[in-house]
């Protein structure tokens, strides 16, 4: 009974092979054809569903940004076929009827040693640009930009350099607010990445906060737009370095130096600040300070102290990240968490 068994187990994978080595190949073409569909996301007014679509009549070569009215959705959508040089690779759902578009374009040209290009000769590679449009696709502008005027001393390769990089983008939606963002925006001058809150109806922005190599923006508030914690690279020793967090004191205003969330660079340590506890004032953070594996904790600003346990932990997985909820009634309650389990 025993060697039937284990000819029947042999038997199985070599009928598997065998079934294998005689089916159909699945044609080159069918994996290199453009999804039907991708990209979908509905705008936070509940208003638009964006999307990007295999271009009719393309065979599914190419790509098209569809649009449907959710008021009017047997209408179907509006379409726009890619162009013969621009080719649409995304699409984000915005708010007060505005749609964020990415684009690839080829390109060929000098860059001089700029990014990943090549320090003489001919680099080939991609420019990537984001718009904005409307939900019948009128006119598509260049999202976020600054103005056209060049910074002084700032040559076209560099202006390419930029541009082959990005130098502006979305950070966040800022859900509860009609018609504003929080845009990064890279300075020609300073060529650090300045922060804004930008009026999607207007074209108006604000400085949130100046981009510096060492001060980076930790955490922004997502009702309001303002900055709560901001992250600082200090160099403590020759070759060392520690990376500090303020956070904002709501009484006084000023940000005030946190200790406890400090790390050394060589220790290879992370916290990241998730949000924050609007009832309590206090912060979520993820952090491996006290265990192998990045845990959930709340953390008190004014106390400076840790919670007793952490608030999400596993024992042999990272947690990944905290899901807060965006709608008014649930704003920044935090209703779950996502673990970086095996692949």
């Amino acid at each position: 009974m025993i060697h039937k068994r284990l000819y029947s187990c042999a038997a199985l994978p070599l009928a598997l092979v065998a079934g294998m080595a005689f089916a159909k190949p699945i044609p080159i073409e069918h994996l290199a054809r453009v999804p039907s569909i991708q990209s979908v996301s509905m705008s936070s007014d509940g208003k638009q569903l964006v999307a990007i679509v295999a271009a009719p009549g393309s065979d599914y070569q190419d790509t098209a940004l569809a649009t449907w009215d959710l008021d009017d959705f047997d209408a179907g959508p509006v379409v726009t076929p890619s162009g013969d040089r621009m080719k649409f690779i995304g699409a984000n759902a915005l708010k007060a009827g505005k749609i964020l578009v990415a684009g690839r374009q080829e390109w060929s040209g000098s860059l001089g040693g700029c990014g990943e290009g090549k320090l003489l000769g001919q680099t080939d590679t991609f420019v990537f640009k984001t718009y904005l449009t409307g939900p019948k696709h009128e006119d598509f502008k260049e999202a976020f930009a600054g103005g056209s005027a060049r910074a002084s001393g700032v040559s076209d390769r560099m202006e390419k350099c930029l541009e082959i990089a990005g130098s502006a983008s979305l950070v966040s939606s800022l859900p509860l607010d009609p018609t504003k963002v929080i845009i990064s925006r890279t300075s020609l001058i300073t060529l650090q990445g300045d922060y804004y809150l930008y009026d999607l109806t207007t074209g108006a922005s604000n400085l949130l906060l100046l981009g510096a190599g060492d001060t980076t923006p930790g955490l922004f508030h997502p009702r309001t737009g303002e900055v709560l914690v901001r992250g600082q690279l200090e160099q403590t020793a020759t070759s060392e370095y520690e990376q500090r967090f303020y956070i904002k004191d709501p009484n006084t205003g000023e940000f005030v130096y946190q200790p406890p969330l400090t790390t050394q660079l060589s220790q290879r340590q992370s916290v990241a600040i998730q949000g924050i506890d609007e009832a309590t004032g206090n912060y979520y953070v993820l952090t491996d300070l006290f265990s192998d594996y990045i845990q959930a904790w709340t953390y008190n600003p004014s106390t400076q102290k840790f919670s007793d346990e952490p608030l999400v932990a596993h024992p042999n997985f990272n947690i990944g990240g905290l899901i807060f909820g965006y709608q008014p009634s649930n704003f920044m309650k935090l209703l779950g968490f996502t673990v970086n389990g095996p692949s």
